[in-house]
């Protein structure tokens, strides 16, 4: 089990909580937003992209 309080940045939003990884390693902002989009509209979260994660 993971928990939210400690895998996620309070201050970013959903999508650039799911960027951040992929930021530090050099990846390219199309493709960071890109692959961030599928990833959270896999898991049913797509409309909230821009919210913050205590929102969630």
């Amino acid at each position: 089990m993971v928990f939210q309080a400690y895998t996620s940045f309070d201050w970013l939003s959903v999508g650039k909580n799911v960027e951040f990884g992929m930021r530090i390693n050099g990846i390219p902002a199309r493709e960071r937003k890109e692959r961030a989009a599928h990833f959270i509209n896999l898991v049913g979260l797509g409309k909230f992209i821009d919210t913050y994660p205590s929102r969630l």
